[in-house]
């Protein structure tokens, strides 16, 4: 019986082995998202210059084909703490899930508002800007906010309880909200993804409205094949603008460079409406890394 178990469990060791060996053989060469085949066919493909030095505003600024990013502008990121006692969902000692010994040690100490534990809230805000032109006139202007609330335990030392030992911080909402100026109409962007919730993307108009689907599959390049990429990760990893069911542009946020697909049938104004809504969105993930992870 115990040389029996042995075999087994022998044999789903060398298994895990095996596949984790055969995975890190697979180089991946560059990702991307999945698009329908007739809408990559008639779009205009812009790949995106990843700002090196972000201190600068001017290092947003880049040539998309005839179409400028020009005028950025970035405001320094503005975070405040509070403790409101416990916070409903999202931190640990909140959740439902098995317990473990920190858990069960962090629940005990928080029913008991021990001095161990402190429980906080932090928000911050950021602003940017930036113009969309072509054939040297402005054809959309673009001013955003990204707004985000976290999470904060601090863990303190149990003799001195002003000193804090170790931090632990987790995105519980994230928020950005754009307005985006035509000659024609005023747009709204709204992006907002919430801890376990589906996220929440609108372009809207004061006649006409957008979708925008978030995209959490990928493909690979693999050994110079494209294939499916692993299922388990709930990351977004680009979006899909449509209206009337007709995908418009689309916006893959990984890869060797992050990639903007604009619909060759529209005309200037809607490609630039299009190209000012993704760059918004490739800034926020600039200036906000956490956003696509909740």
């Amino acid at each position: 019986m115990a040389f029996e178990l042995f075999t087994t469990n022998f044999r789903f060791l060398f298994t895990l082995t095996s596949i984790a060996l055969l995975t890190a053989c697979q180089n991946v060469q560059d990702s991307t998202i999945a698009l329908d085949s007739d809408f990559e066919k008639n779009s205009s493909r812009y790949e995106v210059k990843k700002p090196a030095w972000q201190f600068t505003e001017k290092a947003y600024q880049q040539q998309l084909g005839q179409f400028s990013i020009a005028s950025t502008q970035v405001s320094w990121q503005n975070t405040t703490q509070a403790s409101p006692g416990l916070i409903s969902s999202g931190i640990p000692g909140q959740q439902k899930q098995p317990k473990s010994l920190l858990n069960f040690i962090l629940d005990d100490l928080t029913d008991n508002q021990s001095d161990f534990v402190k429980q906080m809230e932090e928000t911050g805000k950021r602003d940017f800007a930036f113009d969309v032109n072509f054939a040297g006139q402005t054809l959309v202007q673009t001013h955003c906010r990204i707004m985000y609330l976290n999470a904060v335990t601090e863990f303190r030392n149990s003799e001195n309880s002003e000193q804090v030992v170790s931090t632990d911080q987790q995105r519980e909402h994230s928020y950005l909200g754009c307005s985006l100026s035509t000659t024609s109409q005023n747009w709204q962007l709204v992006v907002e993804t919430k801890n376990n919730a589906q996220a929440r993307m609108q372009l809207r108009g004061d006649r006409q409205s957008f979708q925008i689907k978030a995209v959490t599959d990928r493909l690979e390049l693999i050994n110079n094949q494209w294939v499916q990429g692993p299922g388990w990760g709930r990351q977004i990893t680009g979006v899909i603008i449509s209206a009337n069911q007709l995908q418009q542009a689309a916006l893959a946020f990984e890869g060797k460079v992050p990639r903007l697909w604009v619909h060759q049938q529209a005309t200037d104004a809607e490609q630039a409406l299009m190209i000012a809504a993704n760059y918004s969105l490739l800034m926020y993930d600039w200036l906000d890394k956490e956003w696509r992870t909740n």
